[in-house]
């Protein structure tokens, strides 16, 4: 099992069923510190891949410092280190004092609501006219992502003896599409426009 210390330097909130969720997006790192200098490089051993706990105690002589590695290489997937990997190892001592505690008052009035939404901008003023002129497109239809239907339409449907995918939710006009546009038709359509010679 690795023991991945600065999990336990995470936020957390609690949730109303108390379950404890940890803030697997909280910084472990402060930026207000130095970089540590690099001390060694390694290439990873076929023995050795995917265990930063064995590269940490190789190169530390303490498995509890696969963190240093981790962090300081940009892994955050543990087991994704492979053969032939170039790690750097960065210097313990000042990589330490990198490793950023949480203070009392960072999960005092810290809740789930916080956590979801700290990562998202207020809307720019580009934006906001972007949703306004989505709005006009829109003529009193309600603005969805555009891999979601709008209610009532549908993705399939089976009209005069075919099925027809789409049919709601296309722009195009289909009263000025004479023809069906099928896969023979588009061949065709290449081969004699001559694209490709």
């Amino acid at each position: 099992m690795l023991r991945i210390e600065t999990l336990n330097n995470k936020r957390y909130f609690t949730k109303p069923n108390g379950d404890t969720i940890v803030d697997l997006t909280y910084s472990s790192i402060s930026n207000l510190v130095a970089e540590p200098r690099e001390v060694n490089v390694i290439m990873v051993a076929e023995d050795i891949a995917m265990r930063p706990d064995a590269i940490a105690k190789a190169v530390y002589g303490d498995d509890s410092k696969l963190d240093f590695l981790l962090k300081y290489n940009g892994i955050s997937n543990p087991f994704s280190i492979q053969t032939g990997d170039i790690l750097v190892i960065p210097d313990p001592f000042e990589m330490a004092k990198k490793i950023r505690m949480p203070m009392a008052d960072d999960t005092s009035e810290y809740n789930e609501h916080v956590a979801e939404f700290k990562y998202l901008d207020e809307q720019s003023s580009i934006d906001n006219a972007r949703i306004e002129l989505l709005k006009l497109k829109a003529k009193n239809k309600e603005l969805l992502p555009p891999n979601i239907n709008q209610p009532g339409d549908q993705n399939i449907k089976y009209k005069n003896g075919k099925i027809v995918f789409g049919e709601d939710i296309t722009t195009i006009n289909k009263e000025n599409c004479p023809e069906t546009l099928t896969r023979a038709r588009v061949k065709e359509k290449i081969l004699n426009s001559r694209i490709f010679r």
